[in-house]
């Protein structure tokens, strides 16, 4: 299995109308290799672009995110022929297993089996047609996505102390993209999602009191070996990217100050939007923490190489 090419941000619980409550899981969806999509590299690229097109049909949001569990297929073709024309048809029965799978724990939540059937003026079109049976309105895809969707928030729930006991880990060691990543894997429906958004929360607040820090020196670095206008203005493009969350904050406004003071430039230190409002801060630092989280896993390029069929 290659390596993630497409990962899908999906919110399964309303991929089909009628589903329950809204939740935030995220699915990569992964392109089988050769030798599993009836050997044409070209079937498995159609089976990704064709799940990404059946579930967002649906309304279901696709990104470029992340997360710890994907959705992968393998072909099984019973039947395939080549007619005689004019014109030329290609005949293929293929069976075609989905999967909602673990990466890091190579566990397998549900598959499903889906008899698919298409005829096409070449192969891969026939396979385009075969594949053209994979939708919204396919009821056994649907019912193939919330019973698994009902597997992963389970595991979620039993699982989630353990993915908030590496976040922690990651947090003792500074590193808080790790921490944050882990933590923003367990989905809002799942019942560890109140302790996990306070882990989230809490470090945020450590990975902007880190950041913030980290500019402040460099911006005091470079006014210490330019302190000038020019040395000054460097010193801004630091500070400027300090949260105004961050414990670093107000020693970066007294800072820019003291350099508008000594060199007389243009005081240009950019006022950052406050929210005054604890709620609205509360949502801006979890879409702030999550986007971290999202760069973070986005980055790790998690192979799929040891795969399970069940």
């Amino acid at each position: 299995m290659k390596k993630t090419i497409l990962s899908l941000g999906i919110l399964l619980a309303t991929a089909f109308a009628g589903n329950a409550e809204q939740c935030d899981l995220h699915i990569q969806v992964v392109t089988p290799d050769t030798e599993m999509c009836a050997g044409d590299a070209s079937v498995g690229n159609l089976l990704a672009s064709r799940l990404t097109r059946a579930l967002t049909a649906d309304g279901v949001t696709a990104d470029d995110s992340y997360g710890q569990l994907y959705i992968s297929g393998r072909f099984d073709d019973i039947y395939k022929e080549t007619l005689p024309g004019p014109p030329v048809q290609t005949v293929v029965h293929t069976s075609l297993t989905l999967m909602v799978a673990d990466i890091f724990g190579n566990k397998v939540f549900d598959s499903e089996t889906f008899d698919l059937r298409g005829v096409g003026t070449s192969p891969q079109r026939a396979y385009i047609n075969a594949l053209s049976q994979l939708n919204s309105r396919n009821k056994a895809l649907e019912r193939f996505i919330d019973r698994a969707r009902g597997k992963v928030i389970s595991y979620f729930d039993a699982n989630y102390r353990s993915l908030l006991a590496k976040a922690r880990t990651a947090a003792a060691q500074h590193d808080f993209d790790q921490a944050l990543y882990l933590t923003s894997l367990i989905p809002q429906c799942s019942a560890g999602y109140p302790e996990a958004e306070r882990a989230m929360l809490k470090y945020y607040q450590q990975y902007i009191d880190n950041e913030g820090q980290i500019l402040l020196n460099k911006a005091r670095a470079e006014f210490a070996m330019m302190p000038n206008a020019e040395g000054a203005s460097r010193a801004y493009a630091y500070l400027n990217r300090i949260d105004t969350e961050s414990s670093a904050y107000g020693a970066a406004q007294s800072f820019a100050r003291e350099i508008e003071k000594q060199t007389k430039a243009e005081y240009n230190f950019q006022v950052h939007q406050k929210y005054n409002d604890a709620n609205t801060l509360r949502l801006k630092q979890i879409d702030a923490a999550r986007q971290i989280g999202v760069a973070f896993g986005s980055g790790q390029a998690a192979s799929t190489t040891n795969i399970l069929w069940k």
